[in-house]
């Protein structure tokens, strides 16, 4: 838990470093690969309802990402 915690805050922290859309958005490609892994490695359900919930989820940080400039 203590190790998600700080790799929370490099990836928060390296979000300026995404330069806009010119390079990848290290929050959007963690959340993506986070969520593939749960899915093909650990074999959680790849529902509908949880697939919306990552769609949001990745919204909201494309989102947050346009508003910020």
């Amino acid at each position: 838990m203590i190790a998600a915690a700080l790799l929370e805050i490099v990836w928060a922290s390296a979000l300026a470093g995404s330069d806009g859309f010119t390079r990848p958005d290290p929050a959007a490609v963690g959340v993506i690969a986070a969520a593939l892994a749960a899915i093909l490695i650990l074999g959680e359900s790849a529902s509908a309802a949880r697939l919306v919930c990552l769609l949001l989820i990745l919204i909201g940080v494309v989102g947050l990402r346009l508003l910020e400039g």
